[in-house]
């Protein structure tokens, strides 16, 4: 009996011993790999620049630095990293956790950002700050010529998909609070996307809202405005992709099915002449059929983030002279359908283009004015301070 024991207490240990090694030793294995392999620079499917190995000085050594900038560059150029993270996923999902990654895995297959981390002093300090350069500017141009469209995302319109006690910032106060303080003519988008949530008007697997939802944001735009837009029957809406894969699905690697991206493309004898990022490239549409071939799909809209995009419009209802649209990627697949109103229509993006704002309105002799963000990005933007003078 005592050397069946001994013979259970030697076998358990050994297991234990095996486990421990195999385990060091994968771990061992996957580091090396990871040390050896090429470190990349940028992930397509994360859509961000990948932390790079950090050099070694006495300062960062001491202070901590180097080793917080080491442990996030080992986490990035992991060897695998993107198959461990959907792994990940699929292990949180079975043990029945709604969230993950800062992602709620909602219904009918949608993939929502919980969005319940937007620090709420900054929110409202970002709203007076545009909201002061707004009146400012309408005071000067017309209230008729100065508008504000912050969208709601899906969080607050898709409610009806999001998991049972889901935590999301308020949108329905924020939004409320900046359209009854604006002295400029402020576009209210809740309702009418409220009335198609059970359409496709945001995407499954990214944060932007799709054409359609954009086209029905444009007709209340429209209508806010009193100018006559163009119909659903005015345009040729064409399937660009239907593997379509974004951004939110890039935090959590899994997706029951990808999303289709459409195009609306004018019928009208309409000519564009588009400058990019002051001559950097020229094009004559507004779409960019070759970015459907990379992982950033989206970037077919107005050929991806840039600081400015300066759009000639020939033919068309002209409704206006120079619109200048400050935004951030929700207004990309927007500006197609406002573009047929106006001479010229300049897109900025604060983030890219770092130029006061009185500079841009003096170069580009700006007759209106469209600020359209999402609230998620409107609420953290850090770039307010170019609008001041």
């Amino acid at each position: 009996m005592e050397k069946i024991n001994l013979l259970n207490k030697t076998r358990k240990k050994l297991n234990t011993f095996l486990t421990v090694l195999t385990f060091l030793c994968l771990i061992a294995v996957f580091t090396a790999a990871s040390l050896l392999k090429p470190d990349k620079t940028f992930s397509p499917v994360e859509n961000r620049y990948l932390a790079q190995k950090p050099k070694l000085s006495a300062e960062s050594f001491f202070s901590g630095e180097f080793s917080a900038d080491y442990e996030e560059y080992i986490t990035d150029q992991f060897v695998g990293r993107d198959r461990w993270i959907g792994i990940k996923t699929v292990t949180e999902l079975a043990l029945g956790k709604k969230d993950i990654n800062g992602v709620y895995m909602g219904k009918d297959d949608y993939l929502i950002e919980m969005q319940n981390d937007i620090d709420e002093e900054k929110a409202y300090a970002n709203a007076d700050r545009m909201l002061a350069f707004l009146d400012k500017e309408a005071e000067i141009l017309g209230k008729d010529h100065v508008s504000m469209m912050i969208v709601p995302t899906a969080a607050a319109v898709l409610q009806d998909k999001l998991p049972a006690f889901a935590e999301t910032f308020d949108q329905e106060s924020y939004i409320s609070y900046m359209k009854d303080a604006a002295q400029c003519t402020f576009v209210d988008v809740r309702n009418v996307l409220k009335a198609h949530a059970d359409e496709d008007i945001y995407y499954r697997t990214d944060h932007h809202w799709t054409t359609y939802g954009a086209f029905l944001a444009y007709g209340q735009w429209a209508e806010t405005l009193g100018i006559i837009p163009y119909g659903s029957g005015d345009f040729e809406v064409r399937l660009a992709s239907d593997d379509f894969l974004g951004t939110i699905y890039s935090k959590v690697h899994i997706a029951k099915r990808a999303d289709e991206i459409y195009l609306y493309e004018i019928k009208d004898d309409i000519r564009y002449d588009i400058e990019i990022n002051m001559g950097e490239r020229r094009k004559d549409s507004l779409y960019a059929p070759e970015r459907l071939e990379t992982k950033d799909k989206y970037s077919v809209f107005l050929d991806g983030n840039n600081s400015v995009v300066d759009i000639t419009t020939t033919g068309g209802r002209q409704d206006g002279e120079t619109l200048l649209v400050i935004k951030d990627s929700y207004a990309h697949c927007f500006v197609p359908f406002v573009a047929n109103h106006y001479a010229r229509t300049v897109v900025i993006d604060l983030r890219y283009l770092k130029m006061p704002i009185s500079q841009v309105l003096e170069t580009y002799q700006v007759t209106d004015i469209l600020v359209l963000y999402n609230v998620a990005h409107f609420t953290s933007d850090t770039n307010f301070s170019w609008l001041e003078y």
